[in-house]
């Protein structure tokens, strides 16, 4: 961040955010740009009313000050010269309270009018609501008007009228004003006719609008100030000696600044550095692997700018009364959003890195209505602590203000902890594996949540698949120990001894420990045969969002490899724009958060937060905003990392003539949401499915059974499966190719499933708690050496079968290295296996040795039986 990027988040930018929220809120309930503009003019005007009023008040006593020492100090500069008519005009001004700096004051509401002028020319200037508007004679509100054309030269009317409006202002506004203030406004006039000239028809619009409001303003000053000439007054007898209690307004001005500055940390550094610290690596920018903590500056100094910068002039140049009701209102502001985000802290789900949740929130009225009564209680204890506590109110806010520093800066060390120990882990390097041709490989490709109960509507769809998957078999009967990475991974990577409740056993060993363990039994049993061995996106080494690959520093015979953003189209631009929201939503989130609940719909705004400029358009674009079950728009930057992956297998793939290999292959492509243009399911900035999803509703159905497809959700996770099937099936054929599929052992595996509703025969309640097994049914497929055909079993199954899959017909009786206990289980089907049903899902907060407490189940040999599953309890 530059010093002038700095200086501009302070005094600009508050303002340039507050526009665009209030005219995005508008244009969405009004749904015309035109009304949004005039709505935004007149909120604005009225809203600084009391500040151009106060200023307007300043450059009149300015003036009147400046009238009456002009005759004396004329006489001082005609009669003396040199040094002592300098030593002479300072005691002057010195007797007469007068600086020649007060020369500023005559131009308080120039200055005051800048970084409005500013903020309005960025937002309007970029705002892509203003595109393809017309409205009369103006074909589009987001270029020069060119009304008129003379000659073939097109003029533009509107900052002309804009002109002459300013130039009756000032008409109006100067009479008995000095020469030079007139020519001061004549002048402004002209600058600004000049440089808005040829800007958008709607910036300038908007700000004829100001003018004209200004204009009315002015009118009616006048007809005031010839009212008090009438009876006798003038204003400079207008003045009323205001008695103020000293003492007083000390509190106020106490109590003021530590809720301001109380408020600024709060909404610009607790909220942000709390969200970021919760999963720092997921916020890295991976093209600049820059510290995520360095995001924490633009939301800080916006909230400073906000509330202690402008609110502060706000409170400054208010009257004694104004200044005691702004500072009870800022306290109860402070109280309202330490509140709204405590109560409501987890009450929206998971969110990724760019702010979105990951099911979009639903605002009950009920909560709503219990928000406000809270809120109401809130502020009536406000008001009688103010009143009873003396200055104990602005040292609680004082107190509170260091302790969220505090608080923050452990969360900045946290954010530093978990960055240190991803870029240690960062490699440049593109990722590689080797199959060879008359040796033997074998290939697990793990799809992250990927959801095995979609297969056969999948293959409905695209048939071509199967020709694809020749040779695989579909475990349809298959259990997933978890409904979490974290509890659910470790038992496909290292077997039975890894799942949870194996884990938990071993309660002396940390949960890093035997993660790190986990990932690395395939890759030694394999390595000790002299088979050469990959592994691509080892899933939470280090127990690192983004994997630790040192944990395999000494691991020799293996090849460890993050696939990260390497093959993301346009990575440097992609990794800027996402930087760029982050900087700009994780203070659009705070002020979500800080909210009461009956406005958090319109601040978050389906997750855009407002969004109207300079994030949108496809080539700025770092997010995905989705609409129903069938159109979206933008672009998941981590989603379209993870699929591009994906589809670039066949680029990793080297071939060669001899050796034995082994590759493991984590993907998270049917993991985060994200909707995909059909019918080829890849990712595109606008996705409208909506007329192939109407005519192809007969794909849900597969021998008479249909596949309820009715929610978001449901539609997205059938997408991204479909998605990352035909990548698969893109390397399968690629393989077949080159040769090396037949001598080529490959299971495509997930470590859990998700639960979205649709299977009436998953669903169940327990203990008052909603339960959908679809999420413990992983996708399990399976393809030997020499195979042919397509084959679906309803042997049972679970993903800790896969290191024994992986080793059968190769090493004989095989262990695992670290226990020395045989990789398969025999006696899956007679003794129930023990699944975990928890909602901490993040390595940080699931344990230290052994996971938390929580929900277990026992499942016998068929899980899509609901009765063969038992509540185990909460331990």
């Amino acid at each position: 961040m530059t010093f002038l990027t700095a200086l501009y988040t302070l005094i600009i930018y508050p303002i340039e955010l507050l526009f665009e929220i209030v005219f995005s809120i508008i244009s969405r309930l009004s749904g015309n740009v035109v009304v949004s503009i005039i709505i935004l003019s007149l909120v604005f005007n009225l809203v600084v009313l009391p500040l151009y009023r106060r200023a307007d008040k300043i450059q009149e006593e300015a003036r009147e000050k400046e009238i009456k020492l002009a005759p004396v100090i004329k006489h001082i500069r005609k009669v003396f010269s040199g040094d002592e008519r300098f030593m002479i005009l300072q005691t002057y001004y010195r007797q007469n309270d007068y600086s020649p700096m007060n020369v500023l004051k005559s131009s308080v509401s120039l200055l005051l009018q800048i970084p409005f002028f500013i903020a309005a020319y960025r937002m309007l200037s970029g705002c892509s609501l203003l595109s393809g508007v017309s409205v009369g004679p103006i074909k589009d509100l987001s270029a020069p008007d060119g009304i008129l054309v003379i000659g073939g030269i097109a003029i533009n009317v509107l900052p002309i009228l804009m002109t002459l409006i300013n130039l009756i202002s000032g008409f109006i506004y100067g009479k008995g004003l000095p020469l030079k203030s007139k020519l001061q406004m004549y002048l402004i006039a002209a600058v600004f006719l000049v440089f808005l000239y040829n800007s958008p028809a709607g910036l300038v619009f908007y700000w004829t609008l100001n003018n004209v409001f200004s204009l009315v303003k002015n009118i009616v000053m006048l007809v005031l100030r010839g009212k008090k000439e009438k009876t006798g007054e003038t204003v400079s007898k207008q003045k009323v000696s205001l008695k103020t209690d000293p003492e007083a307004m000390k509190k106020s001005n106490a109590l003021f600044i530590a809720s301001a500055v109380f408020l600024a940390l709060f909404t610009g550094l607790f909220i942000p550095a709390n969200v970021i610290s919760a999963s720092p690596q997921q916020f890295m920018n991976r093209y600049t692997m820059s510290d995520p903590a360095l995001y924490l500056f633009y939301p800080l100094l916006t909230g400073i700018g906000l509330f202690v910068l402008w609110t502060g002039l706000f409170y400054y140049l208010a009257s004694p009364k104004g200044k005691s009701l702004m500072s009870k209102v800022m306290f109860i502001f402070c109280a309202g959003a330490l509140l709204n985000n405590t109560m409501y802290s987890n009450f929206f789900g998971d969110m990724v890195e760019t702010l979105q949740y990951v099911n979009n929130p639903r605002f009950a009225t009920d909560d709503m209505i219990w928000d406000a009564v809270f809120l109401l209680f809130a502020a009536a204890f406000c008001i009688l602590f103010i009143r009873f506590a003396k200055s104990f109110p602005a040292i609680l806010a004082g107190c509170g203000a260091v302790a969220l520093i505090l608080i923050s800066c452990g969360n900045i060390k946290k954010i530093n902890d978990q960055y240190k120990l991803a870029f240690n882990s960062y490699s440049a390097e593109q990722p590689s594996f080797e199959l060879s041709k008359d040796g033997q490989n074998v290939v697990v490709i793990m799809l992250d949540r990927a959801v095995g109960s979609m297969v056969p509507y999948i293959m409905n769809e695209k048939p071509e698949l199967k020709e694809s998957f020749d040779g695989f078999t579909w475990y349809h009967n298959t259990l997933s120990y978890g409904q979490s990475t974290n509890f659910a991974s470790p038992a496909l990577y290292g077997g039975y001894d890894y799942t949870p409740e194996k884990i938990n056993e071993r309660a002396d060993e940390s949960l890093v420990d035997k993660q790190n363990e986990c990932l690395k039994v395939m890759p030694t049993v394999f390595s000790k045969e002299g088979w050469d061995c990959t592994f691509i996106n080892p899933t939470y080494a280090g127990y690192s969002w983004i994997p630790d690959l040192t944990v395999f520093r000494d691991f020799k015979g293996l090849k460890a490899y993050n696939t990260g953003y390497h093959y993301l189209p346009d990575l440097p631009k992609k990794c800027a724009n996402l930087e760029t929201a982050l900087c700009r939503n994780l203070y659009c989130y705070s002020l979500f958060k800080s909210s009461p609940v009956v406005i958090q719909p319109y601040l978050y705004d389906s997750g855009r937060y407002n969004s109207i400029g300079s994030m949108t358009g496809e080539d700025r674009s770092s997010f995905q905003v989705v609409d129903g079950t069938s159109r979206a728009l933008g672009h998941y930057l981590s989603f379209e990392a993870e699929y591009y992956a994906l589809k670039s297998m066949s680029s990793m793939t080297k071939i060669s003539e001899k050796g034995n290999n082994m590759v493991i292959f984590a993907n998270k492509s049917t993991h985060d949401m994200s909707m995909l243009k059909e019918p080829e399911y890849e990712p595109k900035y606008y996705v409208d499915n909506t007329e192939y999803d109407k005519t192809h509703k007969d794909r849900f159905t597969v021998d008479g059974k249909t596949l309820r497809m009715e929610t978001t959700p449901q539609y997205l996770f059938y997408e991204m499966n479909m998605g990352a099937l035909l990548s698969v099936g893109r390397w399968l054929d690629y393989l077949k190719e080159q040769g090396v599929y037949d001598n080529t052992r490959i299971i495509v595996v997930s470590d859990h499933a998700y639960g979205v509703g649709q299977y009436d025969e998953l669903l169940f309640n327990n203990e008052g708690a909603d339960f959908d097994a679809q999420g413990f049914i992983p996708l399990l497929m399976y393809k030997d050496f020499g195979s042919r055909g397509f084959k679906v079993s309803e042997e049972f199954m679970t993903n800790a079968d896969t290191p024994a899959l992986a080793t059968q017909g190769i090493i004989n009786n095989a262990v695992n290295p670290f226990t020395g206990n045989p990789l398969s289980a025999p006696e899956k089907k007679k003794v129930p296996q023990k699944v975990i049903f928890s909602g901490s899902w993040d390595v940080l907060t699931n344990g230290t040795n052994t996971f938390d407490r929580s929900q277990w189940y026992s499942v016998r040999d068929n899980v899509w039986d609901r009765s063969n599953w038992k509540y185990e309890g909460f331990h």
